[in-house]
């Protein structure tokens, strides 16, 4: 408390201090009440504080002349106007007005807390529905939940619940991460397509007697599509595609189905020492021979020499 000052510019602040209580405890606060009286600031505050013991007799004046109800809180209230605190809070502080204080300088702490609680919340969230949408043609366009969480930088869970419209909000940093990717982000050979049509032609292929493991051995896979399963990469689509259509309307394939394929790509693969070839997949030489002149070769044989070069039979068949 500051020491008492005398004079005739000076007057006891006594009255004043309680003009200024009686304002506080309607509502209104120390800054409204400073501007509205056109005193200095910090004055009113002072004043309840118990800072001020004497005042200018001017500020007292314009202070007195202020009606009691300047402001009016329209919020009831059962809050006491001022409790004593404890070390742990000051006045003035959200914690104040949690522990049950009901002065200005508490209340407008609380305040300014939750106005600015409202405002976080209108910058960083944003609605959920436009960032669903937009998952859904990055679906649509072949790429798979989780590829579209590890190109946005966030998590799975992130893109499951706006997909399913769990929450109806959503942090702005993450909407944006999720409207920055695009299809291009995943190359195209690695990206997902419905598996619906591939395994629909992989059962054609069975029906017709082709099995699964000459399926697999043809197009370079470890295993064909479960039936449950409801993506497949683009590349394992388009190397069914390309094997239905090579394989066009004919019959079952056997270790005897004789295949056109590139003479000078053949010869290249069975190189000069033909009798070691024969002999590792145990046909005659003359058959090597005039597969290499007239390039013809049985698929089962072609399959063999394929695999052994590290290809496969549909790529050396279509070269």
């Amino acid at each position: 408390m500051s020491r008492a000052k005398t004079g005739p510019r000076w007057t006891d602040a006594s009255p004043v201090r309680e003009h200024v209580h009686a304002m506080l405890a309607l509502g209104s606060e120390c800054a409204a009440i400073e501007r509205a009286a056109g005193v200095p600031l910090m004055t009113a505050w002072r004043l309840d504080r118990h800072d001020s013991v004497s005042i200018l007799t001017t500020n007292a004046r314009k202070l007195l002349a202020m009606p009691v109800a300047l402001y009016v809180d329209e919020r009831p209230t059962t809050r006491p106007y001022r409790i004593e605190l404890t070390r742990k809070a000051k006045h003035g502080t959200r914690r104040g007005y949690d522990l049950g204080c009901g002065c200005l300088p508490c209340r407008a702490a609380a305040k300014r807390y939750h106005a600015g609680r409202v405002g976080l919340s209108a910058r960083t969230y944003v609605p959920t529905e436009p960032v669903r949408a937009h998952i859904e043609s990055l679906i649509a366009s072949g790429m798979k939940p989780s590829h579209i969480a590890k190109a946005a930088g966030v998590d799975y869970c992130t893109v499951y619940n706006a997909r399913h419209g769990k929450h109806p909000s959503m942090q702005r940093a993450k909407a944006e991460a999720l409207f920055a990717v695009t299809p291009q982000a995943v190359p195209d050979p690695w990206m997902y397509v419905p598996a619906g049509p591939t395994r629909a032609v992989i059962n054609d292929l069975h029906k017709r007697g082709f099995s699964y493991a000459w399926v697999e051995r043809s197009c370079g896979l470890t295993r064909v599509p479960r039936p449950d399963q409801r993506y497949v990469r683009r590349w394992v689509a388009d190397k069914v595609a390309d094997l239905s259509a090579f394989v066009g309307e004919s019959g079952p394939v056997s270790s005897h189905t004789m295949v056109g394929c590139d003479r000078e790509r053949l010869r290249d693969l069975l190189g000069t020492d033909m009798k070691s070839v024969a002999e590792v997949h145990g046909v005659n030489v003359r058959t090597l021979l005039r597969a290499s002149k007239d390039g013809r070769i049985s698929i089962d044989l072609l399959d063999a020499i394929a695999t052994d070069h590290g290809l496969h039979v549909v790529e050396l068949v279509m070269a």
